[in-house]
């Protein structure tokens, strides 16, 4: 499938589970705000293989997750790139095959992969409680979260437009 833009900011989450739906929620606010020319915006609730084909076609891929890490900080953004990221809560499901494995076999089978991939990761507190908002600090910070991930989309997109 043909895309007719060039780049995909993808968020990852579970809307009911509170602090994960956090990459849905940043990318429905990006959209809305609409700063990147030829973008799509998407989300989605899966990972690892079915992820395939939401990003085929596109030459450049930004997703939006959560984390949760033991020397993490609430609300600290990590910028990752397949080479060097930590499986996210989304990216990847221990019932399904990881990010980078199913990148690989999508290559394999001659799918249209973006060869240029950021992950950034938010931190968030595990929390299995079922509620579809943000926890209070999470949504404290929710402004500040979007800042510093937008800058580091725009550096993503400036720095791979210049390649």
């Amino acid at each position: 499938m043909r895309r007719n833009n060039d780049i995909l900011i993808l968020g990852l989450g579970n809307e009911v589970l509170g602090d994960e739906s956090l990459g849905i929620d940043l990318v429905k606010e990006l959209e809305i705000q609409d700063n990147y020319p030829l973008t799509d915006y998407r989300f989605s609730y899966i990972g690892g293989l079915e992820l395939l084909e939401f990003i085929q076609d596109y030459t450049k891929l930004v997703i939006i997750d959560t984390i949760e890490s033991a020397d993490g900080t609430e609300g600290s953004v990590r910028v990752m790139n397949t080479d060097d990221y930590r499986e996210t809560l989304h990216l990847s499901s221990p019932h399904d095959m990881s990010f980078n494995t199913a990148l690989l076999m999508g290559r394999k089978l001659g799918f249209s992969i973006p060869e240029q991939i950021m992950i950034i990761a938010i931190e968030i507190i595990p929390d299995l409680t079922l509620r579809n908002t943000l926890r209070e600090n999470i949504q404290n910070n929710f402004e500040g979260i979007l800042s510093e991930t937008r800058n580091h989309i725009e550096q993503f997109v400036s720095i791979t437009h210049n390649c």
